[in-house]
């Protein structure tokens, strides 16, 4: 693939991301301020729920790869580095004393850089 064609499947890579960071984003607070669900289990459900979607909008938009369960387990795998990522940094602003949705923002970073280096070489390879 040219670089353009990295550049451009990187760029359809970051919308989903964006998508999904505000699907996570809602659902976290929603379990959490409405559903009064602690904040590390929250986050894990919210996580995995913007996990799925995820995975069908970059097998079908971004990597444009059939969806099967070899796929699938494998971004569930990466997904999973993720929510370590993002449970971490959930435990640790709560332990600091700083609001969760800080350690939630901060993962976000982390895990889009690592997910999609995973996401293209282990997932949804060439």
């Amino acid at each position: 693939m040219s670089n353009s064609g990295e550049f451009w499947r990187f760029v359809r890579f970051a919308c989903v991301g964006i998508g999904n960071t505000v699907i996570h984003l809602c659902a976290v607070t929603l379990l959490v301020e409405i559903v009064s669900i602690a904040p590390p289990p929250a986050n894990a459900l919210a996580f995995a729920l913007a996990n799925l979607s995820s995975y069908f909008l970059n097998a079908a938009w971004t990597f444009r790869r059939q969806k099967n369960l070899r796929s699938y387990t494998r971004f569930v795998l990466v997904g999973l580095v993720g929510l370590v990522i993002s449970w971490g940094c959930v435990v640790s602003t709560e332990a600091l004393g700083i609001h969760y949705l800080v350690g939630v923002l901060g993962s976000v970073f982390f895990v889009a850089s690592i997910g999609y280096l995973l996401n293209r070489k282990f997932v949804f390879n060439d």
